[in-house]
């Protein structure tokens, strides 16, 4: 069979299998994963994931390139790339050993514009001599170790549809018996059946499905925040060379009733004839429900068409869009004194409550501040929807900064300072937030307080006490010692009365 040049254009559908997810020795845990970088161009990439990219093949080789982004740090910066290219027997590549380990690394983007750290993974799959035409699913699994120590696995399944080879559902050609004679036109016509059977027969033989596939799509804006409208755009191709599509319906929903049409919009397009090899575009605003989850979501394309001889067909298409939801966050402002004396330790302290719906992501708190020295960086973790928590921060006051510590003097060394008190936080996503508290105080020189000594009290005390004692007993020998001079002056003036009394004298 003479082979014609295959004209392939490959769709890529990426989905993120949430359960397919793994931790070893945990549940799973969806603020640590994988996500497909949808906003840069990589190299052998025509466009972004979000505007519809669509990967080159040349030579009969599929190129399948696909950037991802971990949310969290991935032990040693790799992760380990193996590939599941689905039955042999009917798939249309090569089997051979794709498996790799990437690493993270900074690659150019946007043609040279600019960079990106990203794990890329890109492969070159050979596809096999007249492959079969249909869609057929490359399963990526990407496994690897967070730096916390759990593991992880994660799928991503993309899809290559070949668009013009062997039709699997065409009728064999039957091929001459070995030994038989070449049938001259003649000969066929005398013997065959008569005309009218024959052409029943041709008008019955089966004919090729003409096919409609989603050529490309994009979202605007991505990712899409809950509670608000998007735009999405959709271009479809008959894949057929030979046949139009007529009586083409789509329509378009929600994987789930948290996507809807805005206002007046159905979801459903119809166009009477789709001509071979020709696209159409559907366009439409839909809106995402205020409490949704925020994870990827399907957008699903359901397409009911004729064929040839009006033979009904359906078919079905999806794409994935990313759901956001906005961060809510409440805070206590801190307090911060408006005097502070150097070589104290002060404490701020600040309340954050989350009012959103999604949890929010290494939220944590610091000071910036000349004179002023925080312990540490405060890390208060993710807090859930509907939680709270309480950051207390040290501070040492120390002197203000200059040029050259050895010239300050005195005054110079205090004075005013100005400065702020961060609080930083990630969304699902990763996206980064900060939140700035400006504060003022005075730094004044540190206050010595002098104690007094007990023990130095304890001596003059003691030492009056002594003295006391000593006038005490001193006054008392002074008043025995004169109780004493005055009894004994009595009886000395009682015995001299004594002796000059007349009635001892003898003359009477």
């Amino acid at each position: 069979m003479n082979k014609t040049k295959l004209i392939l254009t490959t769709v890529l559908m990426v989905m993120l299998l949430m359960p397919k997810i793994t931790l070893a020795g945990n549940e799973a845990s969806m603020d640590k994963l994988l996500l497909i970088d949808n906003v840069n161009i990589y190299e052998k990439m025509d466009k972004t994931y979000n505007k519809g990219y669509s990967p080159t093949v040349e030579n009969g080789t599929a190129t399948l390139v696909l950037p991802l982004i971990a949310t969290e740090n991935i032990l040693q910066d790799q992760i380990r790339v193996t590939f599941n290219l689905g039955d042999p027997a009917s798939s249309p590549f090569q089997f051979k050993n794709y498996d790799k380990t990437v690493r993270l690394k900074n690659h150019s983007v946007n043609n040279g514009t600019g960079t990106a750290d990203s794990y890329l993974v890109a492969v070159r799959i050979p596809l096999v001599d007249d492959p079969a035409m249909g869609r057929f699913p490359v399963i990526i699994t990407v496994a690897g170790q967070w730096t916390d120590g759990t593991s992880f696995s994660q799928e991503f399944s993309l899809y290559v549809t070949i668009n013009d080879g062997i039709d699997p559902d065409a009728a064999p050609t039957p091929e001459p018996t070995a030994g038989s004679e070449p049938v001259t036109e003649a000969e066929s016509v005398t013997a065959s059946e008569p005309e009218s059977a024959s052409a029943t027969e041709t008008e019955e033989q089966p004919v090729p499905q003409a096919k409609i596939l989603l050529d490309r799509c994009s979202v605007q804006p991505s990712p899409v925040m809950t509670g608000e409208e998007f735009s999405i755009s959709a271009t479809f191709k008959n894949t057929n060379e030979s046949q139009s599509l007529n009586n083409v319906k789509i329509t378009v929903t929600g994987e789930t009733a948290d996507i809807v049409p805005v206002g007046d919009e159905t979801g459903s397009f119809y166009f009477k004839t789709i001509a071979k090899q020709e696209t159409i575009t559907i366009d439409m605003k839909m809106k995402i429900a205020q409490n949704a989850k925020a994870e990827p979501h399907k957008i699903k394309f359901a397409i009911e068409y004729e064929g040839n001889k009006a033979t009904a067909y359906t078919a079905a298409e999806e794409t994935v869009i990313q759901i956001t939801q906005p961060v809510r966050l409440e805070f206590d402002e801190p307090q911060i004194p408006e005097e502070v004396n150097a070589g104290d330790t002060i404490s701020v302290s600040m309340n954050v409550m989350n009012l959103g719906l999604s949890t929010v992501h290494n939220v944590r708190m610091l000071v910036e501040a000349e004179g002023l020295l925080p312990e540490k960086t405060v890390f208060l973790g993710n807090i859930e929807s509907g939680a709270s928590k309480k950051g207390d921060l040290y501070v040492f006051v120390k002197t203000l900064d200059t040029a050259d510590q050895e010239t300050v003097q005195g005054e110079d060394k205090y004075g005013m300072t100005k400065g702020n008190v961060l609080l930083t936080y990630e969304d699902e996503y990763g996206q980064e937030y900060t939140e700035e508290f400006a504060f003022s105080t005075n730094i004044n020189p540190p206050v010595i307080l002098v104690d007094e000594d007990p023990e130095e009290d304890e001596g003059p005390k003691d030492q009056g006490q002594w003295w006391i004692s000593v006038v005490i007993v001193a006054g008392i020998i002074v008043v025995i010692a004169g109780i004493r001079i005055y009894t004994k002056k009595q009886q000395e003036r009682i015995r001299r009365q004594e002796d000059d009394d007349p009635a001892d004298d003898p003359q009477f």
